[in-house]
């Protein structure tokens, strides 16, 4: 479903773009035509490639897909009127200094306004909680948005959000907001971070980032020592008799 939804916003995102150029929330029911339409030329075309399944479970699942998809669009025109889309599916790549290692990220969307870029990333499910995305030390579980923002940034863009779409919540969740931006008041959640914390975690993910990459350009494979679910790490203590340094803290 994740992956059907995917390719339909993008698509749906493209046919506004030729439309309109930017997202026209008075045209609301226009773009719901539209992405009907898409919806069932996407849906056939996973059924001629044979991809479908037992016959009730694939009408209830584009039957929802449906629903979401409606949803999605109320959504952006709250959200994003006014936003020209700047890409859907937009690899990137950075360099932070001569000699480290490359970055590189598929970033769901990019929407544009002001000359200010927001950052889109679609969740299937819930999106990432507050401590997922945030730790006063250390690196946080999902580093998602501000990786993706680093990179953006060294492409040119002026970022002033980043947000998960949850496809399962039909709503936005503001990463960070920053205070002139154009999306700034428009969420009826106030952002999980302010823009400090934001930046301060980015700049500590890139750092982290390359470090572990000079560490394997050094030949440093340490590991956790509560990863022993990790076959890998296994075979090397095992085969290869490693050992973690001393001076590891676990990591």
């Amino acid at each position: 479903m994740g992956r059907i939804l995917h390719r339909i916003f993008s698509q749906l995102y493209n046919e506004v773009r030729k439309i309109d150029g930017c997202w026209e929330a008075e045209h609301e029911e226009m773009y719901l035509k539209k992405a009907e339409g898409i919806l069932t030329r996407e849906f056939q075309l996973w059924q001629d490639r044979g991809m479908d399944f037992i016959g009730p479970a694939w009408q209830w699942f584009q039957k929802t897909c449906a629903d979401q998809l409606e949803v999605f669009v109320r959504q952006e025109g709250e959200q994003f009127d006014g936003f020209e889309l700047a890409g859907t599916e937009t690899e990137l790549a950075a360099v932070p200094e001569e000699g480290q290692v490359g970055m590189w990220g598929r970033i769901d969307r990019l929407s544009r306004r002001d000359g200010c870029t927001v950052l889109i990333d679609y969740k299937k499910g819930k999106v990432p909680s507050t401590g997922e995305v945030y730790q006063e030390e250390g690196l946080p579980a999902v580093s998602q948005l501000p990786f993706y923002t680093f990179v953006a940034e060294r492409n040119g863009h002026h970022v002033t959000a980043a947000s998960y779409y949850s496809i399962q919540e039909g709503s936005y969740t503001h990463i960070f907001n920053e205070p002139e931006g154009p999306v700034a008041g428009s969420s009826r959640r106030k952002p999980r971070l302010d823009p400090l914390q934001f930046r301060d975690q980015m700049d500590r993910i890139v750092s982290g980032v390359i470090r572990h990459a000079e560490n394997l350009r050094r030949g440093i494979f340490t590991a956790p020592e509560n990863c022993g679910s990790c076959d890998f790490r296994t075979i090397c203590r095992t085969r290869y008799g490693l050992k973690l340094p001393e001076d590891s803290h676990g990591r």
